[in-house]
């Protein structure tokens, strides 16, 4: 016998109100591209409006919206806002970093980051890709060894979106290579560790 079970994407109300007011926060706030990089202040405007915490728990400062909710307003930041180099940024620090955290972290890494990634104080990046594996977890090189209470990781990553200006990162290696894709980790790792 088989299951099905159906999803409801009909919007609701209340997030169509969302979406149309993330879409008028882009247009009035964000609607010319930057041509100078990475521009801290519209960052931090992200993040007082909540678009680096649409998905995160709210005693985190995120707002806690639900995987649709998540979309249609990440779906309305894209059509509001020009600068498309800063939604890839807050879509690439939100579902890569912020929702792993929110997610899978500890409570205490939850209590070192997530209130300045919600809050565009910290800037999260993911470093999933390498030269010869892409993002396909199987195939990482990057390897993760326990040394006391700790681990050790080495490896090269390429491609890590926000990398040049993230304060932390969701780096994933390899802790068991026996156990195929079931023996990847990922690991928060801040700017300055050597």
């Amino acid at each position: 016998v088989l299951y099905y079970s159906t999803m409801d994407f009909a919007t609701d109300e209340s997030q169509r109100e969302l979406a149309e007011r993330i879409f008028k926060f882009a247009r009035e706030h964000l609607s010319r591209p930057t041509t100078t990089g990475f521009d801290a202040a519209r960052w931090r405007q992200c993040g007082e409006f909540g678009l680096l915490g649409l998905c995160a728990p709210s005693a985190y400062g995120g707002l806690e919206l639900d995987a649709l909710s998540t979309a249609l307003a990440m779906e309305a930041f894209g059509r509001g806002c020009d600068d498309f180099g800063l939604v890839f940024s807050t879509a690439a620090h939100l579902f890569a970093c912020v929702c792993a955290l929110a997610h899978h972290g500890s409570k205490e890494l939850k209590d070192r980051y997530l209130e300045g990634l919600c809050r565009g104080t910290l800037v999260g990046a993911n470093a999933i890709s390498e030269a010869g594996a892409g993002s396909d977890v199987q195939t990482l090189t990057t390897r993760a060894v326990r040394d006391g209470s700790d681990y050790v990781l080495d490896g090269v990553k390429t491609y890590v979106t926000n990398g040049p200006v993230a304060d932390v990162f969701i780096v994933y290696a390899t802790t068991r290579p026996e156990d195929g894709l079931f023996g990847t980790s990922a690991f928060a790792i801040p700017r300055d560790t050597p």
